[in-house]
């Protein structure tokens, strides 16, 4: 008679349970790390948004008036910004899932802090607009 080979019944619940408990530390571990990217990138996106309403004030002032677009392309000019909501507009690819608090901003050179929220996730983040309406 040939002995058997391979694993018992108590080697193969041993080997369950640790996979069990190495899964029940490690999956909240990894709830908190996408939380934490999630938040990351959205103070990136706001980060972002502060950086480019500067260039864009800059412009307004480098430029003049007369140099106003109305939408991000390859051409020199300035995006007028009445509101936080227009901010958006000087990023080519927008996120669907954020929303800016509206506040107006219908004074040139008026900065007001501004509030991007993650839908998703319910996160927000802060950043500086300046009104460069005409």
């Amino acid at each position: 008679m040939k002995k058997q080979q391979g694993f018992s019944l108590v080697e193969m619940t041993i080997v369950l349970t640790i996979i069990g408990i190495l899964a029940a530390v490690a999956l909240p571990r990894l709830k908190e790390a996408n939380d934490a990217a999630n938040l990351s990138a959205l103070q990136s996106q706001a980060g972002a948004l502060t950086a480019l309403a500067g260039i864009n004030y800059s412009l307004r002032l480098s430029l003049g008036s007369t140099a106003v677009k109305t939408a991000v392309d390859d051409t020199l000019g300035w995006i007028a910004i009445a509101d936080c909501d227009d901010v958006s507009s000087l990023v080519l690819k927008w996120n669907p899932s954020y929303v800016i608090t509206s506040l107006a901003l219908n004074t040139l050179g008026i900065s007001k802090n501004c509030t991007l929220t993650d839908n998703t996730t319910t996160k927000t983040a802060i950043f500086t607009a300046i009104g460069t309406k005409k």
